[in-house]
């Protein structure tokens, strides 16, 4: 099992070096003559279609794909519980707990699966399965757009540009939405 932790610090040291420009120009979808600043620069977690925005606060752990322990009779989107660093978290399948809320989310044809583990002083921690590791994304570039009337209470809005649609999801929601099912 590999670890790493976003650091915006090295993401931040990264933007200064010129052969890394244009990458990240990419990555966060501004030119190369726009110079951003750090607090305009947010983090997103993807899973099939759906993004989702990280709030701050969050101390996030990107894992590759290990062994889960299976636990029965909860629902399928509950992958199952892993051990990560002696402490014992639940695994949440984060697209299948959007499409169980209604959400019209698709599956994608990647087969790498990632672990995001989420560390909040106001939470425990929390783990989700994911397609991609977290991204960064240029806030200025992004518009509100009007959040459909079947979202559930713990989406706030939505952001989006030409390339894509993220969702500013209030984690404390989600976490007690994820609590209540189990």
């Amino acid at each position: 099992m590999s670890a790493s932790t976003i650091d915006e610090s090295a993401a931040t040291k990264a933007a200064d070096n010129p052969d890394l420009e244009s990458e990240i120009n990419t990555i966060v979808e501004h030119d190369t003559k726009t110079k951003t600043n750090r607090e305009d620069l947010s983090y997103y977690y993807s899973s099939g279609n759906f993004n989702f925005i990280f709030e701050h606060g969050f101390k996030p752990e990107t894992l590759e794909t290990t062994e889960l322990t299976k636990v029965p009779f909860l629902p399928d989107w509950y992958d199952g519980i892993i051990s990560i660093h002696g402490l014992i978290m639940p695994v949440i399948d984060i697209l299948k707990f959007a499409q169980d809320q209604k959400l019209d989310v698709t599956t994608n044809t990647n087969k790498r699966n990632y672990l995001l583990k989420l560390e909040h002083a106001d939470h425990k921690p929390i783990v989700f399965k994911l397609e991609t590791i977290p991204q960064l994304v240029n806030m200025t570039q992004l518009e509100e757009v009007k959040t459909e009337d079947n979202a559930p209470a713990w989406i706030n809005n939505y952001l989006q540009n030409d390339a894509i649609k993220l969702a500013f999801v209030d984690h404390d929601k989600l976490f007690e939405e994820l609590i209540s099912k189990q």
